[in-house]
């Protein structure tokens, strides 16, 4: 009885050992798979990664650029100010002097007006004053004219009168 026993374990036993054989070759087999999985994995992770790092290097790149234009737009918008400042404070400046000079011509115009015009008054105050003179002249003249005619007049009407008496 007990060899047949030992033929049925011994039976067991080598399909125990065979069934972990192919358990283990089985178990081998998809180690070989995961780890050709986990490398075609890896593969690509790390092939995404650099494309993610060429894109952002590209994106970062042309950000650059970009920022760099906008800074030269910038630069050359304020350069176009600052000249266009200068300008206008130039022109202020000319403006300024040219009023300057129009307010100096003014109080010169103005200046030689009123000589003028004070020139002018007494000019004709001169005038009027020897109008004055000459009418007080004339008048006094008339007045001696009147009386010598008066008095030639009084005297013909004394010659007449005496000769009439």
């Amino acid at each position: 009885k007990e060899a047949p026993n030992t033929s049925m374990e011994s039976f067991f036993e080598q399909k125990f050992k065979e069934q972990q054989a192919a358990e283990e070759q089985h178990l081998q087999s998809l180690r070989e798979e995961v780890a050709r999985s986990k490398a075609i994995v890896v593969d690509q992770l790390v092939e995404q990664h650099q494309k993610s790092v060429r894109d952002m290097s590209e994106l970062w790149a042309s950000q650059t650029a970009q920022r760099d234009r906008e800074l030269k737009a910038l630069q050359e918008h304020a350069e176009a100010a600052m000249v266009e400042m200068r300008f206008s404070q130039g022109s202020a400046e000319v403006a300024r002097a040219k009023v300057e000079s129009e307010k100096q011509a003014l109080a010169v115009a103005k200046s030689r007006f009123q000589e003028e015009i004070r020139a002018e008054q007494l000019a004709h105050s001169q005038a009027l004053a020897k109008a004055r003179e000459a009418s007080e002249d004339d008048l006094v003249k008339e007045r001696r004219e009147k009386s010598l005619l008066a008095l030639q007049l009084t005297e013909a009407m004394d010659t007449v009168s005496s000769r009439d008496r």
